[in-house]
């Protein structure tokens, strides 16, 4: 399936004594799925803008699943100002979501970036998970220097 014949809508085929809870449980979940597997195959910026035209007309630009792969793809193809933009569209991100940004950033070499990102992570009281570290690590090791990785260091030892 190639990305820009997504198929998000269609009637599943379910068990008939699954109450109405169940059904769109197991329908968002497979819809999820599919959403996030033709992502994976997206390689040029007007497939994704599609893709990610028909996620908000479907109500799924706040799944953090699907959020997440859209960060990261955005990220890999050198995306990272769309990728900025719909990062700034969740209204509550979590760990994973500041640190596929985060790791965004730092792939494309906007360590600065990255490093700020990390702060403001650390600021919404959101705790770094070993990725994140790592990540912003890595932009301290690049360019930032000794002193921002000795912070980042110290910030590990008091939590």
């Amino acid at each position: 399936m190639s990305c820009s014949t997504l198929i998000i809508q269609g009637n599943s085929v379910l068990p008939r004594n699954l109450n109405p809870k169940s059904k769109n449980l197991i329908h968002s979940n497979r819809r999820r799925r599919e959403v996030i597997s033709v992502l994976q195959k997206c390689k040029h910026i007007n497939q994704l803008r599609s893709l990610h035209a028909k996620i908000l007309r479907n109500a799924q630009e706040q799944d953090p699943f699907i959020v997440f792969e859209l960060l990261r793809l955005c990220s890999k193809n050198n995306f990272i100002d769309y990728a900025y933009n719909i990062f700034r569209t969740v209204r509550t991100p979590n760990v994973y979501l500041y640190t596929a940004l985060i790791d965004g950033f730092v792939f494309n070499g906007l360590y600065f970036d990255g490093f700020r990102l990390y702060c403001l992570m650390v600021d919404d009281s959101i705790v770094p998970d070993n990725y994140a570290v790592t990540s912003v690590l890595k932009a301290c090791g690049f360019q930032l220097g000794l002193k921002q990785g000795r912070e980042i260091h110290g910030q590990l030892w008091i939590s």
